[in-house]
């Protein structure tokens, strides 16, 4: 190859190195500034909650319900899960698609907003809940993951949400992957209410494919939270947990 040629090529392959550096530090820097925007946003819903004495979020009271409900009228409540650190308000919209890349406010973030499954009623058996996971942050839903090892059941276990009524405090019942598509039908988790022969079902299918046995039995007439979240953009599979409510208690009114 002539000398010229390989210049050429050594100042070609120069520039595309530098494309390719400069490109990834606008990924990262995007990819900050959404974290710093999702974080700064859920300070600002906590300072409406207010925070208990230990600096842990409060719960939810009739008040701070209903200041967060008159800023976005999808709000639905308010997730607590302190031993996976995760604190998230929950919104309920018209489809699925709109708050998995929008804020509780409105604007476009790829991080998205905690939600609920456009289809169900709050009143339902089941209320399923998605969120964003990421390997990059411990934000939404990323921490979910670690319930996957049996060894860290009992640590992780207990989590609670609150809606416009009561505080629920419920309790991890099966983890597992369910693939969005070949369970769909077979482990309906999207789903809010059941015969009791579907209920069965689901739990039945759910259960085949847990990564471990928790001991947590459940009945036809329990009531039940699904939370999901994704393992990356091109699987087709889903982290799901599903846990029963074991008690419950109405709101303060501030």
């Amino acid at each position: 190859m002539p000398n010229k040629y390989k210049e050429y090529l050594r100042k070609f392959l120069m520039v595309v190195a530098v494309i390719a550096i400069l490109f990834s530090g606008y990924q990262l820097l995007q990819i900050k500034e959404e974290k710093d925007t999702s974080k700064t946003i859920n300070k600002e819903v906590v300072e409406i909650i207010g925070k208990e004495e230990d600096g842990s979020v409060g719960f939810l009271t009739k008040k701070s319900f209903q200041e967060l409900y008159a800023i976005n009228n999808d709000f639905k409540g308010y997730i607590y899960y302190p031993s996976l650190q995760i604190n998230e308000q929950v919104v309920q919209g018209s489809n699925n698609d709109y708050y998995l890349d929008h804020t509780f406010y409105g604007d476009y973030l790829s991080l998205g907003t905690v939600f609920v499954e456009a289809s169900q009623d709050m009143d339902e058996q089941n209320t399923t809940l998605y969120g964003h996971g990421t390997t990059v942050s411990t934000l939404k839903f990323s921490n979910l993951h670690k319930l996957k090892k049996a060894s860290d059941y009992d640590k992780y276990k207990t989590f609670y949400f609150v809606d416009k009524d009561f505080i629920y405090e419920f309790e991890v019942g099966v983890v597992l992957y369910a693939h969005s598509i070949d369970d769909y039908y077979s482990i309906p988790y999207w789903m809010g209410s059941f015969s009791e022969s579907e209920f069965s079902s689901f739990i039945s299918n759910a259960k085949a494919k847990q990564f471990y046995d928790t001991g947590v039995n459940f009945n036809a007439d329990d009531n039940i939270i699904s939370l999901q979240t994704c393992l990356n953009a091109t699987d087709e599979r889903r982290l799901v947990v599903i846990a029963k409510e074991v008690s419950r208690q109405p709101l303060k009114d501030q």
